[in-house]
């Protein structure tokens, strides 16, 4: 399993958790809580239904950081993406960090590391140019 980020507080991997204040789908600009931490939703990444936002914190670099949260069904494909998140190693650049997990009986939150790069929207507009 991996070792938390010292300049965090502890996360609770592998434990379930109920401390959120996510009881619907944010909206940006929204604060949530996730074990004690509190992240600002920046940005709905893709349709809300799908669950992907990008959040931002104002710990531990100066500037804050980001990460990108996913809300699934806590169903076993869930779960086995969870444990791939947690055997990827702590430095590998490129690759996303699982930071912190929420999970009910019917949810599973995950809060990654942000992977900057170009996004695939821009990748589509540039095929298409030619």
């Amino acid at each position: 399993m991996n070792q938390p980020n010292p300049k965090r507080k502890p996360s609770h991997h592998g434990q379930r958790q109920r401390r959120s204040d996510i009881s619907r789908v944010p909206a940006s600009n929204e604060h949530v809580t996730i074990n004690g931490i509190e992240y600002r939703v920046l940005d709905c990444l893709s349709l809300p239904s799908r669950g992907r936002w990008k959040l931002w914190e104002p710990r531990p670099e100066p500037n804050g950081t980001y990460y990108t949260m996913l809300d699934l069904a806590n169903t076993p494909t869930a779960r086995q993406l969870r444990k791939s998140l947690q055997s990827l190693p702590q430095h590998s650049a490129g690759l996303p960090r699982l930071v912190d997990v929420l999970e009910t009986a019917d949810r599973l939150w995950l809060v990654i590391t942000w992977c900057a790069g170009t996004d695939l929207e821009t990748y589509f507009r540039r095929y298409q140019s030619g």
